[in-house]
């Protein structure tokens, strides 16, 4: 009789483990759906926002040659003139 009970409390056992485990696959699938729908709403709110930055940038309207030159240097020497000439021969040709 006793074997037969331990044979019964043994099955319940391993069934109630198997459910269980069970139920932790089942939350963990559904977790990761969540997740993964979440990953897809943070990378489409970021592609959002990198493609208006490349917008704003693209719009930014083209320095001079000279601005480059204005900014880095408070006075030019001889030899940055001449390269400041020389940088607006170029420009001139790629417009």
């Amino acid at each position: 009789m006793k074997s037969k009970l331990a044979a019964i409390l043994a099955v319940a056992v391993l069934s109630s483990a198997a459910f269980v485990f069970a139920q932790d696959v089942v939350h963990d699938v559904d977790k990761g759906a969540k997740d993964v729908g979440h990953d897809t709403k943070v990378a489409d709110f970021y592609d959002e926002e990198v493609e208006a930055a490349v917008k704003q940038y693209l719009a930014t309207p083209k320095q001079s040659t000279d601005a480059m030159f204005d900014y880095l240097y408070a006075q030019l020497t001889p030899a940055l003139r001449a390269q400041r000439e020389l940088a607006r021969r170029y420009a001139a040709l790629s417009h």
